[in-house]
């Protein structure tokens, strides 16, 4: 009995070193990033790669892959030409109509359930071949007519973009590093 709690407790905590020991590329978020500069026109766009003490490097690659086998580019931008960044997940726009679509479609199904059956003896048609609805019939149209408002309204949400005003100022730089740092690949 004591060799098997022994050799159940070497195998968990092997399984759990193991776990702890996952590769951190796996983990990190990829936030699009656009950098309005001050000197010029247009903007930079890629991947928040990494914050340094006075500049922001930015990737030209929004593969995962690209990262593990250090195929992308890098650009350093010195705050001093940084006026406004920009920062979005990728395919937040997706992600969040998906959401949106899903939230709407259950809420919809769950008030044409709640609104329940129609009553047969009370029921006043609104057009020639109208007949009362069961509460299953109206959770279905329900739930997809909210689909698409949900969907819609997930699809506005995601389009924000969190903005980060520089405007070539190191104090400004400094206030924001911490929340730069959190959007950061690396």
């Amino acid at each position: 009995m004591k060799k098997l709690v022994v050799i159940t407790t070497i195998f968990l905590c092997c399984f759990y070193l193991s776990i702890a020991q996952e590769d951190t590329i796996k983990k990190s978020r990829i936030f699009k990033t656009w950098i309005s500069l001050n000197n010029k026109p247009g903007e930079i766009k890629g991947v928040l790669y990494e914050i340094k003490d006075s500049s922001i490097l930015v990737s030209s690659s929004f593969l995962k892959a690209d990262y593990s086998a250090s195929k992308f580019e890098v650009s350093e931008i010195n705050y001093n030409d940084i006026d406004l960044v920009k920062i979005r997940i990728k395919n937040s726009v997706l992600n969040r109509a998906l959401i949106g679509a899903v939230t709407g479609f259950a809420i919809g199904g769950l008030i044409g359930l709640i609104s329940g059956d129609d009553d047969p003896a009370t029921y006043r048609p609104h057009g020639y071949l109208d007949s009362p609805k069961s509460a299953g019939y109206k959770a279905v149209v329900g739930g997809i007519d909210a689909s698409f408002l949900g969907a819609g309204i997930g699809t506005l949400v995601g389009t924000f973009k969190l903005r980060i005003p520089i405007n070539g100022n190191f104090d400004k730089f400094n206030r924001n590093k911490i929340k730069l740092k959190r959007h950061s690949f690396r």
